[in-house]
């Protein structure tokens, strides 16, 4: 499948090629742009065509990318958002189960025999 987009990618590029070859061979004629007071010099059509679609491409390209980086930044900004409510969510989680140095502990049984000690010192 990779081997046919690559056959059908040349075979276009060809074509594009071609087609370009042909229409500058049979276009020679010299063209002259004219806007208000400004006059360009005479190139053949085919100049003034390439060059149009090289300055549409290229606008195209730069307007794609500004759109591309937008989206990085949001992804971004996204990101950072997630990982503060995983922040906050552990927190929660961990305000809501109480640590078990907290919780009430059984009673333990003193040794009556060590409390008696200092009383048994006293009487003597």
């Amino acid at each position: 499948m990779k081997t046919f987009g690559r056959l059908l990618f040349y075979l276009v590029l060809v074509a594009v090629l071609l087609f370009w070859t042909v229409f500058t061979v049979y276009n020679p004629d010299p063209l002259t742009l004219k806007l208000i007071n400004w006059q360009s010099m005479s190139l053949p059509i085919s100049v003034w065509l390439l060059g149009a679609f090289t300055l549409g491409g290229l606008g195209g390209i730069l307007l794609c990318a500004s759109g591309y980086f937008k989206g990085k930044a949001a992804q971004k900004d996204l990101k950072l958002e997630l990982e503060r409510q995983q922040v906050e969510d552990e927190q929660s989680r961990i305000q809501s189960n109480p640590v078990e140095s907290t919780r009430t502990r059984p009673m333990s049984v003193t040794n009556p025999s060590s409390t008696d000690v200092s009383t048994t010192s006293e009487k003597d």
